[in-house]
């Protein structure tokens, strides 16, 4: 064995031979390093890719309704919604789709993505009463929501599990007025009557034809104002002083995403899958259509014009639906795991 260490012509090691085996060895060690620096970017790529798909179902914008103060309708101006008139458009408007922070000062605040919130005003434009719906929800979906509301207010997160659990075994038929069964519920103590205070809450409401979802979150914002100046305003809602440039006129029933063909907000992405979401479109579409207005009618006639023209389906646009992004990364996960692999075997 020792003869393959020493020179053919003479003594002594052979000296090549030991470069031969340090240069091996320095391939191996460059092998393995490749190899970690290429798994370390494939994590960091990874995580990348989850923060991404992650924030684009997180972007919905919160309007925090500071009513700290008096309580005014142009409060919900100040916040960036843009309630549209209601009913009879006299003393109700509403928002529909928001992230909504009700913040009474002193720690007293709810969070709630809003599918339908309603705003009673008053003759001198002091708010009333606020009411916001959240969309129906699973156990799960109205814990994550329920649970920070339980901590704000004190109520042991012990409580909010029992009664979903409750749920869960088949219980309902509480959260409305009229219901038999004790709902679940938590807030503020009623203030003094004519104190002119807000207090607010937040409560449970059964779903029960929706096995799925078979809750939803209310919320309730209340003031106790003199009775003197509760007078219903009887004129016709309009933007307050400051924000005359803002349209509140009502919305047709159908949202202007779904009524133009275009891609829904992220808020609506958030909480449908999209599958659900072509539903609603489906849905939309069985509908008999009212007669076009004539601004709509410009429209078709503008579309119709340009119907040669190639267009990008809905379905292709550059904001698409969540579940695509999420598609996109499971596919490049298994494209750098194999391809790694591969790295791995030829190495």
């Amino acid at each position: 064995m020792l003869s393959n260490f020493k020179r053919r012509n003479g003594e002594g090691p052979d000296l090549r031979l030991f470069q031969r085996l340090n240069v091996l060895s320095g391939l191996k060690d460059s092998s393995t390093t490749m190899k970690h620096l290429f798994l370390a970017g494939l994590i960091v790529l990874l995580v990348a890719q989850f923060s991404v798909c992650l924030n684009a179902q997180n972007t919905a914008r919160v309007y925090r309704i500071d009513l700290s103060g008096h309580g005014d309708f142009k409060d919900l101006f100040e916040s960036g919604l843009e309630p549209k008139r209601s009913g009879s458009g006299t003393f109700l408007c509403s928002v529909e789709e928001k992230m909504l922070n009700f913040d009474l000062g002193h720690g007293n605040s709810v969070t709630i993505p809003a599918q339908l919130c309603f705003f009673n005003v008053l003759m001198d434009e002091s708010l009333s009463e606020i009411n916001a719906t959240s969309p129906p929800y699973s156990l799960e979906e109205a814990r994550t929501w329920m649970l920070p509301i339980c901590r704000t207010f004190g109520r042991p997160e012990r409580e909010l599990d029992e009664f979903l659990a409750k749920v869960r075994n088949g219980y309902k038929d509480f959260g409305w007025i009229g219901d038999d069964n004790e709902g679940f519920g938590v807030g503020m103590e009623r203030p003094p009557r004519n104190s002119g205070l807000p207090a607010i809450g937040a409560r449970l409401q059964s779903r029960a034809r929706d096995v799925r979802h078979p809750v939803q979150i209310a919320v309730d914002v209340r003031w106790e104002r003199p009775s003197r100046t509760l007078i219903s305003h009887t004129s016709e809602l309009v933007p307050p002083k400051g924000y005359e440039h803002v349209s509140v006129e009502p919305v047709p029933e159908d949202p202007e995403w779904l009524r133009k063909g275009e891609e829904p907000p992220n808020f609506v992405k958030a909480l449908n899958t999209p599958q659900q979401i072509q539903q609603i479109r489906d849905s939309y579409n069985a509908k008999p259509q009212q007669a076009a207005s004539p601004i709509q009618a410009e429209a078709q006639a503008t579309s119709s014009n340009h119907a040669d023209e190639p267009t990008t389906p809905v379905g292709n646009s550059d904001s698409s639906p969540s579940g695509l992004k999420w598609l996109w990364l499971v596919v490049l996960s298994f494209a750098l795991v194999g391809a790694w692999i591969m790295f791995r075997r030829r190495g």
